[in-house]
């Protein structure tokens, strides 16, 4: 098994490919030595829908009924969608070796983050036999949920810790 991972966790304010993204949260970690790396942007909703991001009318609806925090999301995000994927890119390339890119869902975060870079020209950092599926994971390999109470639901980089301890548990379920 590879060493060097990145748990991936996007808000977004729809559900397709084409996805606005409103915040990137991701760890880098190793199933070693735990998360040594914590990577947090707020994207500009205006901005991400002029750079080909879809808004979805249910979505939005969602986000209206989430906690005060996890709407914190959306507001005062000044980041536009190419400078926060010129700043995923360079979290990755600062890596010290490509790691598999988790997202939690075969078709969520990898995919939506994936096309958000080709849909603007840009090439994604990893390739896509790098991309990991968490949930496929999570189903396949019971393991103890961590509690972390200190976290926000939907809070970008909140998921993704409270998912790279989830999948370190499901790690050392493994290795028994």
């Amino acid at each position: 098994m590879k060493d060097q991972h990145v748990m991936l966790d996007l808000e977004t304010m729809g559900t397709n490919n084409d996805a606005a993204i409103i915040a990137i949260g991701a760890t880098a970690f190793t199933y070693t030595n735990g998360i040594h790396r914590e990577f947090y942007v707020k994207v500009n909703l205006t901005d991400a829908m002029e750079h080909n991001g879809k808004v979805n009318g249910d979505t939005v609806l969602w986000w209206l009924q989430q906690s005060e925090e996890a709407r914190r999301e959306v507001y005062n995000a000044s980041t536009g969608l190419l400078q926060a994927l010129e700043k995923f890119t360079a979290f990755i390339n600062s890596l010290p070796s490509k790691p598999v890119v988790w997202g939690n869902g075969a078709t969520f975060d990898n995919v939506i983050l994936r096309s958000a870079y080709k849909n603007n020209g840009l090439k994604a950092p990893w390739h896509f036999t790098q991309d990991g599926c968490y949930r496929t994971l999570k189903h396949l390999v019971k393991a103890e949920h961590p509690e972390l109470p200190e976290l926000t639901n939907h809070n970008a980089l909140h998921d993704a810790i409270w998912q790279t301890h989830h999948i370190l548990n499901i790690f050392r379920e493994m290795q028994k």
